[in-house]
């Protein structure tokens, strides 16, 4: 049965038709394999009844032709009448034993065998009297052969006619024990076929119930009514009302418990749609309330960053421009070193200290260019550092610590720079002949407006280079 529940309603239906035409053709075959043996039956009683029947006529009738021509040959007054009828009796001896021994073939019981055993010899018998009959005919003894005609002849007749009529009698008796069993065949076949068109429409109908039950028992209700309910469902009436069902169980038990779970999942869907809305609505409030911060944020970020760039580029502005003017101020001092270690060189082979002294200040000048082309190269990556911060919004705070930095180191090279500037500075407003006169007054050219009266003159002149 656990089988029968598991397998498919298309395999079960397959498997109904199959035995279905399996038992007919069951009983078909069974009524022909009948027939047939009723029809064997009837062509056994042909041959073996009907037809031996036609010999033993053929048998009866040579036997009394015989009977006559040995009559006639005793009556006979010619030799050729004798001869004639001599060859009819030998023709009907022939056609008697081929009519003896097809029906000797159909014989079927020991009785009738004996039978025939017994007509043999009395056949054996009368034609030894007719053989006798003949010779006493040929021998000229007409009367003799009457004589033992009638007499002896008279009584192997009858014998030999009895064992025919017996012989008859037995094919007879045999006709009717065949027609007999016929009919009894005939009979049992047709119960047979009957029982078994009984028993397959027997077991048809139990396997429709069978299969009504299966199929049933899987729909739970009556298809009609069931199409009608699903058809209900699927315009979506939910609300449909189900009839009490006898036993629970099917497909029409899975439809109730469908709609029920379908009522269950709307309701719990709205629920929660319902809930997601609301959500939904919180979330978009808060996804608003963070774009205005953001946005705020990024306002007040690129405002400060702004605002920062912009105060390091006026830093850095004035930074350049201090440079600048340093820069300029070293390259005049250098220029006026310059000059004066050119008007110097004029007298350099006399002067080798003043030439010295002025290489010392030629030497200082350079280093202080030196310095101050640094001082504007840090001042430039200062400019690049800016840019770059411009550009870079998200490094804003780590260059400007680089750049201040670098400003503190530029503050203390500006200082260092000051200081150069005022040693130069204090270079040129000194007098640079003081050095020099040691060596001159031996000349008589070391007293102040002594022989050269243009020294009180460059020298002055010296003191009022800014």
């Amino acid at each position: 049965m656990s089988l029968l529940k598991n397998t498919r309603l298309q395999t079960k239906l397959i498997v109904s038709f199959i035995l279905s035409s399996l038992m007919t053709l069951g009983v078909g075959v069974f009524a022909v394999f009948e027939l047939g043996k009723v029809n064997n039956a009837d062509t056994i009683l042909y041959e073996r009844a009907t037809v031996p029947m036609a010999d033993l006529l053929k048998l009866a009738v040579g036997f009394q032709r015989i009977r006559v021509n040995m009559e006639g040959i005793v009556g006979a007054s010619s030799d050729a009448e004798v001869k004639q009828r001599t060859a009819q009796i030998e023709a009907l001896r022939k056609e008697i034993d081929e009519s003896s021994k097809a029906v000797e073939k159909t014989l079927i019981s020991a009785k009738a065998k004996q039978i025939i055993e017994e007509y043999k010899v009395h056949r054996a018998a009368f034609r030894g009297m007719t053989d006798k009959v003949l010779k006493l005919k040929q021998a000229g003894d007409s009367a003799g052969a009457e004589a033992y005609l009638d007499s002896e002849g008279n009584k192997l007749a009858d014998q030999y006619q009895d064992s025919i009529n017996r012989l008859v009698e037995s094919k007879e008796e045999q006709g009717h024990l065949l027609a007999q069993s016929n009919d009894e065949l005939a009979d049992f076949s047709k119960k047979m076929i009957f029982a078994a068109i009984a028993i397959g429409f027997m077991l048809s109908v139990g396997q429709g119930i069978l299969l009504t039950r299966e199929v049933m028992r899987q729909l739970g209700e009556d298809p009609g009514y069931l199409a009608e309910v699903a058809g209900k469902i699927a315009d979506g009436d939910l609300n449909v009302t189900f009839r009490p069902q006898k036993k629970p169980g099917g497909v029409y038990h899975v439809l109730q418990n469908m709609v029920g779970t379908m009522k269950d999942k709307i309701a719990e869907a709205e629920q929660k749609s319902a809930e997601a809305s609301e959500q939904a609505h919180h979330a978009e409030i808060a996804t608003q309330e963070a774009q205005a911060a953001k946005v705020q944020a990024e306002r007040a970020k690129a405002e400060g960053m702004l605002q920062a760039a912009h105060q390091l580029e006026s830093v850095v502005e004035v930074v350049s421009t201090a440079t600048e003017q340093l820069s300029a101020l070293i390259t005049q001092s250098s220029n006026g070193a310059e000059e004066q270690s050119r008007r110097v060189s004029v007298t350099s082979s006399a002067m080798d200290e003043m030439n010295a002294t002025v290489g010392e200040v030629a030497e200082n000048a350079a280093k202080a260019s030196d310095t101050s082309d640094t001082a504007r190269t840090k001042a430039q990556e200062g400019a690049q550092l800016v840019r770059n911060v411009v550009s870079d919004i998200t490094e804003v705070q780590k260059q400007s610590l680089e750049v201040k930095a670098d400003m503190a180191t530029l503050g203390k090279q500006a200082d260092g720079i000051g200081q150069i500037m005022s040693v130069i500075s204090d270079i040129a407003i000194r007098p640079t002949c003081w050095p020099l006169m040691p060596p001159l007054r031996p000349l008589g050219l070391a007293m102040p407006g002594a022989a050269l009266p243009w020294w009180p003159m460059r020298c002055a002149s010296w003191r009022k280079r800014p």
